[in-house]
């Protein structure tokens, strides 16, 4: 086990799942892979052994259907889906397919822990806001004060776009 420690790490899976690898993000027979395994784990806990050729072609069919209805799942998004669609969570079903596993999709797409799950990762999330005229001019003033501090102890001055800073200087009245 490791000795480091984490913070601030979600444990939140729902969360966990919208904060993953999008499947229109990955290579198709990756995601397929993904698929597949989420499938048979379904139909294992389902009780029930498949074809292999049954859940392969689910798997492409499922993929497309994810790819062009929901772009915005994940594989995490997925397994949970049918993690909770096969303990009924989304209601009773009748075999395992492709029209089920849209309903599940469906059902999971609007489910109470989903909403919850994105609520948290909006309220987490701080967008930049902008400085005002005043403050942006108090910002660049501050800096102008800390490179000319430092051109007067290494005569050497590095300024990034030295025309704009030498008007900005100017039309200030600083020089």
């Amino acid at each position: 086990m490791s000795d480091i420690t984490l913070h601030n790490q979600p444990t939140n899976p729902y969360l966990l799942a919208m904060q993953a690898q999008k499947i229109v993000n990955m290579a198709n027979e990756n995601a397929q892979l993904k698929l597949l395994e989420i499938i048979n784990t379904t139909y294992f806990e389902g009780g029930q052994k498949p074809e292999s050729e049954t859940v392969a072609l689910q798997a492409r069919n499922l993929l497309t259907e994810i790819k062009n209805k929901f772009p915005f799942f994940s594989v995490e998004d997925v397994a949970l889906c049918f993690k909770n669609g096969i303990r009924g969570e989304y209601g009773d079903f009748f075999g395992l397919n492709i029209a089920t596993y849209y309903k599940w999709l469906k059902s999971y797409q609007t489910s109470e822990n989903r909403r919850n799950a994105r609520a948290l990762m909006e309220s987490e999330y701080k967008p930049y806001k902008l400085p005002s005229e005043a403050e942006a001019k108090k910002m660049f003033l501050i800096q102008a004060v800390k490179l000319f501090r430092e051109f007067k102890k290494t005569k050497q001055l590095t300024v990034p776009m030295p025309l704009r800073f030498y008007r900005s200087l100017w039309k200030d009245g600083l020089i």
